[in-house]
C-alpha cells in the first residue's frame, strides 16, 4: 500500500450493530473519550493517496 496519509476509525454499538459510524482520525494513532457504560465494535483501515488498506481486525470493548 506504501506510505500512510492516515487512518479512519470505524465503529458501532455493542452488542447490536444498528450502525456503523466512522472518525478520520488523519495521522493521530489514539483516542481518548468517556465511554463510561458503552460498549463498541471497532475496526481500523489505513488509507493513502493509492486508496484504503484491507479492515484491521474487528474487535469489542464493553465499559458498563
Amino acid at each position: 500500500m506504501g506510505e500512510t496519509d492516515g487512518y479512519t476509525l470505524f465503529y458501532a454499538p455493542y452488542p447490536d450493530t444498528k450502525y456503523i459510524e466512522k472518525i478520520d482520525m488523519g495521522k493521530l494513532t489514539s483516542i481518548t473519550f468517556d465511554g463510561t457504560g458503552l460498549g463498541f465494535y471497532v475496526a481500523i483501515q489505513a488509507y493513502n493517496s493509492n486508496g484504503n488498506s484491507e479492515f484491521s481486525t474487528i474487535d469489542s470493548f464493553d465499559l458498563r
